[in-house]
């Protein structure tokens, strides 16, 4: 049982050894772990192209390292693969007398004597290293080839992913059990492949940070706010928000609320932050909720604020969410979340319902996120018009008339306030299949 267990500390300081090198060194594309050739003298190779840059042995032991024992080694590992670039030998354990200063001289830190040089040719090149480490073979969390790991991952992964105590933990273990797999069968692993696992491995947090990491962060006072604002505005996600008109109406909008800010609540500073999903503007003026009339401010201005957010969200309701708060530090922070998807899918009762998320100017997208059960019963189906703008509203029509069995009728009702409803009635002015119904806006359905 014993033996079991120390060939299996073998198997896995091996693993950690192989995790830990792949991760510091920068200049290889695949490593190979349990070759099968060498006749076990070789535990590792890392490869540059097809050329064997380092071959490596790993050796761990309760009982101490002797030189006679290293140097054994050491002509195994020469005999066995003089292909190499660098033979390296990796001692886990501990050591006898004079190991540190030989490792030393092996590895040219210091001078062999004329004696040494003459009895240990056979060993002395140029192209062996030796590295010793006196972890402590009994693995755990708290291990110092453990802690070691989880440094090299922490160092390993891009700056803007920070993971917890637990989470390095957890990943460290999981890239020891899948090199122990690979050890079992000698296969090959890219440095891509690794980079992929990795991500992998952590892809709900990349999501979580992705999330809630802004893309872009600026901070800003009245006098640059235009400059630095519409330069922020240029990044690549926000011309993914559905289309420019969009993207002027959003900006429009984000500027009135800094500008009530500045000039009406006192404000000195802005921050102004862009994610994925989301705008958020933070300014340190007294509280103002630009969704709602307030009475300490009187001024034309800032009546004129509250109008454009009314005026905005009156055409985006259905793509664009807004909150605010005030919060302990007498901090105003306002946000936008951008709705960038939707699903579309038909209730027993007929309804055609749009929920979820997607990208109305771009009908491939939404044919993909489509998801519709058509009720047997049906003959007529309905869909409640004025959540978007006109565009994009015609297209999803078209879509859900597509899913459709062909003899049914859509009935499409919409408010008398929707501006678009007579532009949609005229696109769609010859289309049989299709009835349009006004209503009283009280009368929608709050999905």
């Amino acid at each position: 049982m014993s033996g079991g267990q120390s060939a299996s500390r073998g198997f896995l300081i091996q693993s950690i050894t192989c995790i830990l090198k792949s991760l510091r060194e920068k200049d290889w594309d695949k490593v190979e772990i349990e070759p099968k050739e060498h006749d076990e003298k070789i535990d590792l190779k890392w490869y540059v192209g097809d050329n064997i840059k380092v071959a490596s042995q790993v050796k761990s032991s309760i009982n101490s390292f002797s030189k006679e024992k290293v140097i054994y080694l050491l002509s195994q590992m020469i005999e066995s693969c003089p292909e190499a670039q660098i033979l390296e030998l990796v001692l886990v354990g501990k050591f006898e007398d004079g190991i540190i200063e030989f490792s030393r001289k092996i590895n040219g830190e210091l001078q062999f004597n004329a004696s040494e040089k003459k009895n240990l040719s056979h060993v002395i090149n140029q192209k062996t290293r030796i590295e010793l480490h006196n972890f402590d073979r009994e693995i755990t969390n708290n291990s110092s080839i453990f802690v070691q790991m989880k440094d090299e991952v922490h160092k390993y992964l891009p700056a803007d992913i920070r993971l917890s105590h637990d989470d390095l933990s957890a990943l460290s273990l999981a890239l020891i059990g899948q090199f122990s797999l690979f050890s079992t069968n000698g296969q090959k692993v890219t440095k891509d492949e690794l980079n992929r696992m990795i991500k992998v491995m952590i892809k709900d947090r990349i999501e979580e940070i992705r999330m809630n990491n802004p893309l872009n962060e600026i901070i800003v006072n009245q006098n640059n706010f235009d400059f630095e604002f519409n330069k922020a505005m240029e990044h690549e996600v926000v011309k993914q928000w559905y289309n420019k008109r969009f993207q002027k109406s959003l900006s429009f909008l984000i500027c009135e609320i800094a500008m009530n800010a500045f000039v009406y609540g006192g404000a000195t500073q802005c921050n102004f932050e862009i994610y994925h999903d989301k705008v958020v503007l933070k300014d340190n003026g007294i509280k103002f909720d630009i969704s709602k009339d307030s009475p300490e401010f009187e001024s034309s201005g800032a009546k004129l604020g509250t109008a454009t957010f009314k005026q905005f969200f009156n055409e985006y309701s259905l793509v664009a969410r807004y909150h605010h708060e005030y919060n302990d530090n007498k901090v105003n922070i306002t946000t936008i979340n951008i709705i960038q998807d939707f699903g579309i899918f038909i209730e027993n009762n007929c309804d055609v319902i749009t929920k979820g998320r997607f990208t109305p100017t771009n009908r491939k997208i939404y044919e993909k996120c489509i998801d519709i059960s058509i009720p047997s019963d049906c003959e007529n189906f309905v869909y409640y018009s004025g959540h978007l703008f006109a565009t994009a509203e015609s297209t999803l029509i078209n879509l859900i008339l597509s899913k459709l069995p062909s003899q049914s009728k859509l009935i499409v009702k919409f408010s008398h306030e929707y501006p678009s409803a007579d532009m949609i009635r005229e696109v769609f002015d010859d289309n049989e299949r299709l009835e349009f119904e006004q209503i009283e806006s009280r009368k929608l359905p709050n999905y």
